[in-house]
């Protein structure tokens, strides 16, 4: 059910590109005789100051309202009806293609919300087995001849639920989340969970900042409300209105933190490895077209944590590219390094450290501290973290050819607050008080400071 135009209609784009001038509330205060309101204007108005156009935004909605708001409005074939999409061009799809193909190199792609089917003729051009899934009839009639007969009219959790995508090696949602209520997200997840275990691709309107692709839209002090929402890690309780009706059909509006977040909730981890190799690559076209993307793969269980360090799957932040040279080969690590893993029953368990520090590093001894947490969540979808296990201080002689430290992991059982739900998603936090640039001078190579963990298991 893909809205091309929330890509590339000049609301969003500009409003990305000037991001000081998000979404500003005009208060009736600041109303002048060169504006193009009055001081009748409603207070919850607000103007695109790039192209003078006025919209409103909603009351604080519960999240069964915005559902109801989705089936009653959105989700009718008369929508996207009209000249809806008529004047996308294909110009952003093929560089998007380009982006997907370099990336991912595969071999049959789905694109799901494909809209007029832009993307799958632009991976075809490239010889990529593609084919498209939309809910929306009528755009899939205003579709190219040549692409229509490899699109397919259907809701995204229905066709998942029917469909086999064993030979399927990419499946991309390109400005689709954010048109669906979060129920019908969480039944997307969960089926691609159960029946793909390949990457996806998703491009989302996304807030405030992010640790690989920095700055996601920003909110102002002038959106009071989505700070709020920002701060509580919820989605938007306010969507914008144009004529009453859902702006381009937007549904689901959230930071980056807040849609990680509910990925890893479902089972699926951003990849970042191939994040990073996207934004080195591909950061110009990123910005032009003001996608704020997300690579998932499916969050390595326990067992399967032994891989981690090389492959980077299921890795938060704080670490660097993995090595391999003549001396060594690991990952260097800064201060805080995470690292995700799926259990529905966890059972206490040891967690094994490989690690050592080269000669580059300036610190003889090293302290490090582990925390084992739970993701949970409540009935506004709010994300918190858990702690469950906290070690004590383990002094490290950083000086030996290789150091392996073994920390039992015990699970602390906790009563749940109120409506609170647990995942099955859990995160393991490497902390260190020794890293501190500021106290050992500069240096271009902050892994001056780290440490290299060669590998990461629990048994």
């Amino acid at each position: 059910m893909m809205n091309g135009n929330s890509k590339f209609n000049v609301f969003l784009n500009k409003v990305k590109n000037k991001v000081k001038n998000t979404l500003k509330i005009v208060n009736k205060a600041d109303l002048n005789t060169n504006s193009t309101l009055d001081a009748s204007t409603p207070s919850n108005t607000i103007l695109d100051p790039l192209t003078n156009k006025i919209y409103t935004k909603s009351e604080d909605r519960s999240l069964s309202e915005l559902e109801n708001l989705y089936y009653d409005v959105v989700l009718k074939q008369n929508f996207y009806d009209g000249d809806y999409g008529l004047d996308w061009n294909i110009a952003p799809y093929q560089k998007l293609a380009k982006v997907l193909s370099s990336t991912f190199s595969p071999k049959q792609h789905i694109d799901i919300g494909c809209g007029l089917g832009l993307l799958v003729k632009a991976m075809r051009e490239l010889g990529i087995k593609s084919y498209g899934i939309d809910f929306s009839e009528a755009l899939i009639d205003k579709a190219d001849q040549s692409t229509k007969k490899f699109l397919t009219a259907a809701t995204a959790e229905d066709w998942i639920q029917k469909a086999s995508l064993n030979d399927v090696e990419l499946v991309t949602f390109t400005e689709v989340f954010e048109h669906l209520p979060v129920s019908t997200l969480e039944q997307i997840l969960t089926r691609l969970h159960q029946s793909y275990n390949k990457k996806i691709f998703l491009t989302i309107p996304s807030f405030g900042f992010d640790a690989t692709f920095k700055l996601g839209i920003q909110v102002n002090e002038d959106n009071p409300t989505w700070r709020r929402d920002m701060m509580e890690n919820i989605p938007f309780k306010n969507i914008v209105l144009e004529n009453g009706t859902p702006h381009h059909g937007h549904i689901t509006l959230a930071s980056y933190r807040w849609w990680t977040e509910f990925f890893l909730f479902h089972g699926w981890s951003r990849s970042r490895d191939l994040e990073e190799k996207c934004f080195d690559n591909f950061h110009d076209t990123f910005k032009l077209y003001n996608w704020n993307p997300y690579i998932l793969e499916r969050t390595l269980t326990g067992n399967q944590l032994k891989t981690c360090i090389k492959t980077g799957i299921s890795l938060g932040t704080g670490w660097y590219n993995y090595y391999q040279g003549e001396e060594f080969a690991g990952r260097w690590s800064e201060g805080l390094a995470r690292v995700y893993f799926s259990e529905s029953e966890f059972v206490a368990k040891t967690l094994r450290l490989s690690l050592s520090a080269p000669e580059i590093n300036y610190i003889h001894q090293w302290n490090i501290l582990i925390t084992l947490e739970n993701l949970v969540r409540n009935k506004e979808f709010q994300f918190t973290w858990k702690t469950h296990f906290t070690s004590s201080w383990h002094e490290i002689n950083l000086r030996e050819k290789l150091v392996e430290v073994n920390i039992n992991l015990s699970k602390q059982d906790l009563e749940p607050i109120d409506d609170e739900i647990a995942s099955a998603c859990w995160r393991i936090t490497l902390i260190s008080p020794n890293f501190c640039p500021a106290e050992y001078g500069n240096s271009s190579d902050s892994r001056r400071l780290g440490i290299v963990i060669h590998s990461l298991e629990l048994l």
